[in-house]
């Protein structure tokens, strides 16, 4: 007997499950979907037939990166007036600068960045990596 998890709400897909003479799975059913509000299951099992779940687990998580992973970024000097200086960070995929309107001021891919141009006040840089996004605040002075 087969039955067909669909979800409803964000982009994922069905998944069936064949289960033979009523018995649960060898091994747990874990679906992994994302944004999901809730399921419906339907069976090719006779009308007689029952379903029940046990341990249902369902969590709501967030993107993180493991405590393994957490680089020590250093970032200085900050009050910065010239070159602001990236340590401790491998692999940058990107660093941008943002004004305290959101409005993006500078885009690098250097340790060592020039800031020496732009006006005193409050600036936000995010560095990229392969390991996540890190966001900073930056004072220019």
């Amino acid at each position: 007997q087969n039955f067909t998890f669909t979800p409803t709400g964000g982009s994922n897909s069905s998944v069936v499950v064949a289960m033979a003479g009523g018995a649960a799975p060898a091994t747990p059913v874990n679906l992994n979907w994302i944004n999901v509000t809730s399921f419906t299951v339907t069976t090719t099992a006779p009308a007689t037939a029952q379903m029940a779940f046990d341990d249902l687990i369902v969590s709501v998580s967030t993107l993180s990166i493991s405590a393994n992973n957490i680089q020590k970024t250093l970032i200085y000097p900050n009050p910065v007036e010239n070159i602001l200086t990236i340590k401790n960070v491998s692999d940058i995929i990107s660093v941008d600068i943002y004004n305290n309107l959101g409005q993006r001021v500078l885009q690098s891919k250097q340790n060592s960045i020039d800031m020496g141009h732009l006006t005193k006040g409050l600036y936000f840089l995010q560095i990229r990596t392969a390991l996540g996004t890190e966001t900073k605040r930056i004072i220019k002075k």
